[in-house]
């Protein structure tokens, strides 16, 4: 009776020594798995930095653009305001050119009545 206890014994063992070897495979392969999880968790906040950074330039990029067309804008008012004065100016010159005539074709009349 003590062999056939025995024999059961060290087959139990050998069952629970197959047990632990699965469990130790299966908890190599969840060891693995997170890794690999890990890994991924990486390259995806890599991802987002870039990302990110991107979004950065871009919004730098018409930051600036922006500011380029006020800039632009406000280079056409100054045209604008110099096109009216200048237009104002051709006005008054061709108001005095208009005295001008007036004046002499008055002052020729004033000769061709005196004569």
């Amino acid at each position: 009776m003590g062999l056939k206890g025995g024999v059961g014994v060290l087959k139990c063992k050998k069952e629970e020594k197959r047990g632990n070897k699965e469990v130790k495979r299966g908890n190599k392969e969840e060891k693995r798995g997170n890794k690999e999880e890990k890994r991924g968790n990486k390259e995806e906040k890599r991802g987002n930095k870039e990302e990110k950074r991107g979004n950065k330039e871009e919004k730098r990029g018409n930051k600036e653009e922006k500011r380029g067309n006020k800039e632009e804008k406000r280079g056409n008012k100054e045209e604008m305001r110099g096109n009216k004065e200048e237009k104002r100016g051709n006005k008054e010159e061709k108001r005095g050119n208009k005295e001008e005539k007036r004046g002499n074709k008055e002052e020729m009349n004033r000769e061709t009545s005196d004569e």
